[in-house]
């Protein structure tokens, strides 16, 4: 098949390429709309006599529902069941972001992933669900309880 087979194809992801690159364009001009007005706040404060640090009060950040509730945890448990051998927690982590269709290059997201995952093996260990083992460098390595054997 020839690229003349596709040109609708082509010419609709050209166009949404295009819009996108648009979007993009307009979020950046906002976010520098925005460190203006940061930085006008703060010399308004610095005028008004203010001597004190201006990051005092955290930014409004809501949390990101990424996963039902349990979810994580059935999933984190799944992926025990079915590996060959212990895990570690960024093992884990890369194959829930695999998963989700997510860049597991994305530095943040993979930190926050490992971060969430943890979170839910220490729960899950509590529960007698699973255990962990140490590997030669000190990391933990992550199994299901079934399974477990004596070291």
């Amino acid at each position: 098949m020839t690229a003349t087979t596709y040109t609708i194809a082509i010419s609709g992801l050209l166009q949404r390429r295009a819009e996108l690159v648009g979007e993009y364009e307009a979020a950046r001009e906002r976010l520098a709309e925005l460190a203006n007005d940061v930085d006008c706040v703060d010399r308004a404060l610095r005028i008004l006599g203010h001597e004190g640090p201006t990051d005092v009060i955290p930014p409004e950040a809501r949390s990101v529902a990424l996963f039902q509730r349990n979810e994580l945890r059935r999933t984190v448990f799944s992926i025990l069941n079915q590996a060959a051998e212990p895990l570690s927690t960024r093992q884990i982590a890369a194959q829930i972001v695999r998963l989700h269709n997510k860049d597991e290059f994305d530095r943040r997201l993979m930190t926050d992933f490992v971060r969430r995952a943890g979170k839910a093996l220490r729960v899950l260990r509590s529960r007698r669900e699973v255990r962990s083992t140490q590997d030669q460098h000190g990391q933990h390595l992550w199994l299901p309880r079934r399974i477990a054997h004596r070291d």
